[in-house]
C-alpha cells in the first residue's frame, strides 16, 4: 500500500528519478521527482545524499527538486515503483509547498 511520504522511482527519459509522494488522491498520487541537473534559474530544494533526508531517500548523489517537476502518477503504478525509503516530515512539508507554488504558476 502507497503513502504520502514513500519514495518511487519514477521512468525518465534517460534514467529513473527519486520521487517523494506528495499526496493521494482518489487513483492517483500527487509526486515531486529529483534530478542530479543544478538549473539555478529553477527554484529547487537541493538534498545531498550524505546528509539525514538523502539517506532516508535513498539517494546516490546531490539531488534537486524542482518546481516544474510535479506530476501526477497512477496509484498501481506507483505501487510497482515503490522503494525502500520514506521522506523525512519536515522535508516532506517543504517539497508539497514548492510543488503547490508550481502547480499554481503553471510550471510543469
Amino acid at each position: 500500500m502507497i503513502h504520502e511520504r514513500d519514495v518511487i522511482r519514477l521512468a525518465g527519459v534517460t534514467k529513473d528519478h527519486r520521487a517523494v509522494v506528495l499526496k493521494i488522491s482518489g487513483s492517483r498520487a500527487f509526486v515531486i521527482w529529483g534530478t542530479s541537473v543544478h538549473r539555478p534559474d529553477i527554484e529547487s530544494i537541493a538534498v545531498d545524499h550524505l546528509s539525514r533526508f538523502g539517506k532516508a531517500l535513498r539517494l546516490t548523489a546531490r539531488t534537486y527538486f524542482q518546481i516544474n517537476h510535479w506530476q501526477f502518477v497512477a496509484l498501481e503504478e506507483v505501487e510497482k515503483r515503490k522503494i525502500d525509503g520514506h521522506c523525512p516530515p519536515e522535508l516532506h512539508v517543504d517539497l508539497l509547498e514548492l510543488a503547490l507554488r508550481g502547480m499554481r504558476f503553471g510550471l510543469h
